[in-house]
Formats: C-alpha cells, sequence, structure tokens
C-alpha cells in the first residue's frame, strides 16, 4: 500500500509512484501500519480542496491515470458513463468539449453524433443502479436487463471509490469480486478498465492528431491559394 502525507490518503495500488491528487511522491506503506506511525506530522491535515469538489476533467484524468493509461477514447468511455449516472443529462454533448478537442477532430463528430442519439435513445431510467438506458421493445423486456444493472453498480462502486472517499482507495474487494465475475462467466466493469487494448487505444489517438492536422492544413491551403493565385497570378 502506499501513502500521500500531503492529501493523507491511502491507496492500495502498488504501482503507484505520485499521488493522484496532488502528484506528491507517495510513501510505502503496510496495511496493519497507523497512521501516527507513517505521518505523525500530518495529523489533523485536511484533504486538499480537489479532492473535495473534482471537475469532469478531473475525474476524467483520475480514472484514467488509475486504470493503466488515459486515452482519447478512455476520455469518451469515461464520459458516456457519467452523464448515464442520472435520471435527467445534465449537458447535451456526452463529452464536454475542451482544448484537447484541438487535436482529436474526429472525436468531436463522434460526440455530436452519439450525444444525439443518446438524447433520443436513453429514454428509460432504473433507481438501483441510478442509470439512464435505452431498450428496443421489440427485441427485451421494458425494465433494464439484469446484468447490465449490475455491471453499471460495479462502475459506480468503483467511482464512489475514487471520487468520493477521504482517507482511503482501496480497490481490492472489487478486484476480488471483479475475478470470480469473469470466473462465472460474467462481464465486469473492473476486469474492462484493467483489460484495456492501450495499442489500438494509442493508434486511434495519433491517427486523430494526424487527421486533425490534415483537415487543418487542407483549410490552410484551400484559403491561401487563391491569395497567392491572385498576388502571383498563376
Amino acid at each position: 500500500m502506499r501513502k500521500c502525507l500531503s492529501c493523507n490518503i491511502t491507496f492500495d495500488d502498488e504501482n503507484l509512484v505520485g499521488c493522484l491528487y496532488c502528484e506528491s511522491i507517495l510513501v510505502k506503506i503496510h496495511q496493519d501500519q497507523s497512521r501516527e506511525d507513517v505521518a505523525p506530522s500530518a495529523q489533523g491535515t485536511e484533504s486538499l480542496p480537489s479532492k473535495k469538489i473534482l471537475t469532469h476533467q478531473n475525474k476524467d484524468y483520475l480514472m484514467g491515470i488509475l486504470f493503466r493509461r488515459r486515452t482519447f477514447l478512455s476520455s469518451f468511455a469515461f464520459s458516456c458513463n457519467d452523464i448515464k449516472r442520472s435520471k435527467k443529462a445534465t449537458r447535451f454533448l456526452v463529452q464536454p468539449i475542451d482544448i484537447g478537442y484541438v487535436v482529436k477532430i474526429p472525436w468531436l463528430v463522434v460526440d455530436i453524433v452519439y450525444s444525439l442519439f443518446f438524447h433520443i435513445l436513453h429514454s428509460r431510467y432504473c433507481p438501483l443502479c441510478n442509470t439512464r438506458y435505452f431498450i428496443f421493445y421489440h427485441f427485451q423486456e421494458a425494465q433494464h436487463p439484469k446484468d447490465a444493472c449490475e455491471y453499471c453498480q460495479e462502475y459506480n462502486r468503483i467511482s464512489d471509490e475514487i471520487f468520493l472517499k477521504k482517507e482511503r482507495v482501496d480497490l481490492r474487494v472489487l478486484r476480488k469480486e471483479s475475478e470470480e465475475k469473469v470466473r462465472r462467466g460474467k462481464k465486469s466493469a473492473f476486469f474492462d478498465l484493467t483489460h484495456r487494448n492501450i495499442k489500438l487505444e494509442r493508434f486511434l489517438d495519433i491517427l486523430s492528431i494526424l487527421i486533425s492536422i490534415a483537415l487543418y492544413g487542407y483549410v490552410v491551403i484551400r484559403v491561401s491559394m487563391p491569395i497567392f493565385a491572385e498576388i502571383y497570378q498563376f
């Protein structure tokens, strides 16, 4: 286990080097080691403001860093799950527009198109998992399927563990439950988060950047050619 002496928060991930919230170097501790033995100077230290109030971008960053790596696809997937967690959507676009869209124009198109279909299709709400979902009336029952509901509940527990805890981020119980689900042949949100195809996601990132650059180049050429033609008479 590792602990941040600045935030006074404990993480169960041994691979972490820096704190997810303040980027301070983490100290390795044993599970049964008391707070006083580890950080006597940190007694009474309050959590950072960012730990109390996290923006969508903060949460996206934390989820990406904690589960292997943050990519364009992982950010979009997080936004999809985030916007479902309420009876009514709090925004139109699934993924809020930020400066990152400068180099991911294809994802902007995907975001707009997906958002249109999302608001049309996700008309049902499940109070058990606090998630909006869609159904095809002629092919499945009107209620939220049990497996899908359990999947959403698991994802919500993961999010709450990361974003709501004040003293400790411990995913070991969820990890064990996930392993049991996979053994029984069920889908697991924790498994999906920890077994992503990073190579494919990196390829999509590079492809998105190259397409964006090509589009910018095309626009510049289309705008500048008439100007140069007027100046040099060709």
